[in-house]
């Protein structure tokens, strides 16, 4: 492997959502959290939800490696009380100077490429953008669940939260995705 960092994958992102951001459901909104390898975004009029992106460049014998994770977390009371999803990959480059995810390649699904931004497209970005298209809407709910120090979240539909309310925990609380409150269960 050969060294690799022509841009940072936190300034990629922040270029390609300000390109893509007619593709989401609600813009995200970078918020003050800027570290250099962490940044966090809000989704606009959806409080209980951040988009939190990691990137951490790590050389060892190889080479170099880009850890990178894209996350949307669900907040209950100013705190993360669960993932909804995670992509994680971490790119490497061949001698040859094709990209990859490494991940993909220990599973034999590799994608190589000369074009790192192609990677980060279709690996993290494309399927950020249809996760948030398919979840964040107006016709769905969060769902916290709570068991002692146990925590979970899902996002439901209105037919799917019926079906599913008399299985869940008791003591859960649920909200719009878009509300301001939340509802004992």
């Amino acid at each position: 492997m050969v060294p690799f960092r022509e841009t940072s994958f936190i300034d990629d992102l922040a270029c390609w959502l300000g390109e893509n951001a007619a593709r989401f459901p609600v813009p995200l909104v970078p918020s003050p959290i800027r570290e250099g390898y962490k940044r966090e975004y809000r989704l606009r009029d959806v409080p209980f939800l951040r988009l939190w992106a990691f990137s951490r460049v790590a050389r060892g014998p190889k080479g170099h490696r880009e850890e990178i994770t894209l996350e949307v977390a669900a907040i209950y009371g100013r705190a993360c009380v669960d993932l909804l999803v995670d992509f994680d990959g971490v790119i490497e480059r061949t001698a040859a100077g094709s990209y990859y995810c490494a991940w993909c390649r220990d599973t034999g699904n590799a994608w190589y490429t000369k074009d790192r931004l192609a990677l980060l497209r279709s690996h993290w970005f494309e399927r950020l953008a249809a996760w948030c298209r398919e979840n964040i809407r107006e016709d769905r709910f969060l769902v916290i669940e709570r068991d002692g120090g146990f925590t979970a979240a899902h996002i439901f539909d209105e037919r799917e939260l019926r079906t599913k309310w008399s299985k869940l925990i008791p003591g859960f609380v649920v909200t719009s995705l878009f509300g301001s409150s939340w509802r004992q269960g």
